[in-house]
């Protein structure tokens, strides 16, 4: 059988041409066929194909980013050019798994780690790994990749594109170490930093602060989980001083007590700073609060210390003074035991004047005061308490101290002389 293909031409209906051929087959009995076939499908598809592989490397080529793709066998079969122009390699060079010679040493494994099992699993990847740029510099480069299919979603390879994403790494990575740094200092120093945002009443805070308070490590906080936890006689005050913050737009600074979940209560010193939005209006507060339950501890220690130092130098005043003291109650005792007497003896020889008896009783009860005045300051010098602050006349306080001073001045024939401002 021979088989002679002709080639021909056939008008459509829409009046386009197409092209055919027929097959002038002979058998050995002279019979013969003639068989029409349509070439003009093939030919077609094979055009459109390429010019779809061409407009997909112009796209590619003019991508801002490195585009790659990968065959069935995950072997790399084409890279666009701002690929080859970040390398400086030639295709050739990096075809099939020769990508994989820029790749840092370091991230070499894990990269090919996440590229083979996501290639396994037909599943979406993006990872980040250090790829050496022309020049010889790596370059931290974020590889995003997906699984791609053909019309009748027969599993193709992949497609994948990367983007520099070095001063991205590198601020997260200074960021990271301040952040680092500021957990260091804030567990050195006993600090907690903090931050409240307005519209939705939520508060951030560091995980040891959250710690400290008995938060969950994740999940809300609100401003009023907070508040729950500042002692019931300092949480009008604390409210109060936050709300002139936020009307005035000033920095606050105030001392409280917390109550833990374990129910010791810690004192803490906190500072705020406001922060607005674009309108000016306050959005959010950022502040840190500081453990001063030592510091607290060490002043009310000291305030203990120092009244208990003042009671002592009062002890030691009296026993210094025993004398004058001595002399300030003689003095109204013998009056009153005088008067009394002479009252008596007014009586007793049936000479009574009412009026000479009033004026004897007079000088009893003003003797008597007085007596009641010095033991009443005997007894407040001496007594074991933390000491009253209120304002006094000076000039009554001069001449007290010279009334107690009197009899010593007089025992060694001193003068005093004193000159006080009028009242």
């Amino acid at each position: 059988m021979e088989c002679i293909p002709r080639p021909w031409t056939i008008l459509r209906r829409n009046a386009r041409t197409k092209r055919a051929f027929n097959s002038n087959i002979s058998h050995r009995s002279c019979d013969s066929a003639v068989v029409s076939g349509d070439s003009d499908g093939g030919v077609t598809l094979q055009t459109e194909l390429r010019e779809s592989e061409s407009r997909f490397r112009i796209v590619a080529d003019a991508a801002p980013v490195l585009i790659w793709m990968a065959g069935t066998d995950k072997l790399c079969t084409f890279f666009n050019k701002p690929w080859l122009d970040f390398t400086g390699r030639s295709t050739e060079q990096e075809l099939g798994n020769g990508w994989a010679e820029g790749v840092h040493q370091d991230d070499l494994e894990r990269c090919l780690q996440v590229y083979t099992s996501a290639f396994d699993a037909r599943q979406p990847f993006v990872m980040q790994y250090r790829l050496r740029r022309d020049d010889g510099e790596y370059r931290w480069i974020s590889d995003q990749g997906v699984p791609r299919y053909d019309a009748q979603g027969t599993f193709a390879g992949y497609i994948g594109s990367c983007v520099d994403v070095t001063e991205l790494m590198t601020k997260d990575e200074a960021l990271r170490q301040s952040e680092e740094r500021m957990r260091l200092a804030a567990a050195a120093v006993n600090f907690g930093i903090w931050e409240w945002h307005l519209a939705t009443n939520e508060i951030w805070a560091t995980n040891a602060r959250r710690a400290v308070l008995g938060w969950p490590s994740t999940g809300k906080v609100s401003f009023e989980d907070l508040m729950s936890q500042v002692h019931p006689e300092d949480r009008s005050r604390i409210r109060q001083t936050i709300n002139d913050a936020l009307r005035d737009g000033k920095d606050y600074e105030s001392e409280y007590r917390l109550v833990l979940p374990d129910g010791i209560v810690r004192w803490m010193s906190t500072r705020g700073r406001i922060h607005f939005d674009s309108a000016g209006k306050p959005s959010r507060l950022l502040g840190i609060s500081i453990d001063i339950t030592a510091r607290k501890q060490a002043e009310l220690d000291a305030q203990r210390d120092r009244a208990e130092l003042s009671h002592l130098s009062r002890v030691a005043l009296m026993g210094e003074m025993s004398a004058s003291i001595a002399h300030e109650l003689n003095q109204p005792l013998s009056g009153i035991l005088s008067n009394a007497a002479a009252g008596q003896r007014f009586i007793d020889q049936g000479d009574v004047n009412l009026r000479e008896i009033r004026e004897l009783l007079g000088d009893i009860i003003s003797d008597g005061r007085r007596a009641s005045d010095v033991v009443r300051g005997i007894r407040g010098m001496v007594k074991k308490e933390q000491m009253a602050r209120r304002s006094v006349d000076l000039n009554q306080v001069v001449v007290d101290a010279l009334r107690m001073a009197s009899p010593d001045a007089l025992l060694h024939s001193c003068q005093l002389e004193t000159r006080l401002a009028c009242a």
